[in-house]
């Protein structure tokens, strides 16, 4: 049975803040991608947003589940111009993570489907499944946040999925 294997393409550790962190020229070389954002901003209750390929058009809908340990919600946004949620990062004080599951991301004959699970331990957990209405292969991404910036020492670390 094949196994898959991690291999870190880029990695990025912020040294000073930014809103948004890109990471371009991707490899078709791999089945998968996953990008793993361990962060903190410096405004607390914004959302973390995620594109490719420098799409901002509304070429974006996604279903999102969440919870808080005391109430849970769902929703769905059709025609966005982005893939989110109803995340609400925490203060800068306590971490966030946030993991992309990019699938088939460099066949060029389906639209393009994105598995995000964000959480903080202050705030909420929330699952994402998003679809990219495009057939291009994804050679570039971005995560942003919404009106405030990810803070000095946020790391974000881009890998590529092999089947051996």
């Amino acid at each position: 049975m094949p196994t898959s294997t991690y291999e870190k393409i880029e990695a990025k550790s912020l040294g000073s803040t930014t809103s948004s962190v890109a990471f371009t020229s991707i490899p078709a070389t791999y089945t998968d991608l996953v990008l793993i954002a361990n962060y903190t901003t410096t405004a607390a209750n914004v959302d973390v947003r995620f594109q490719v390929n420098g799409d901002t058009a509304s070429n974006y809908s996604y279903t999102y589940l969440l919870g808080n340990g005391t109430a849970a919600g769902s929703g769905r946004l059709a025609n966005s111009v982005y893939i989110g949620g109803y995340f609400s990062v925490g203060t800068s004080t306590n971490g966030n993570i946030s993991i992309y599951n990019l699938m088939n991301y460099s066949n060029t004959s389906t639209y393009k489907t994105i598995l995000q699970r964000m959480s903080s331990a202050e705030k909420e957990l929330t699952a994402n499944v998003g679809l990219w209405r495009n057939t291009a292969a994804i050679n570039a991404c971005t995560i942003y946040t919404s009106g405030s910036t990810f803070t000095v020492g946020s790391t974000f670390t881009l890998y590529g999925i092999k089947a051996a």
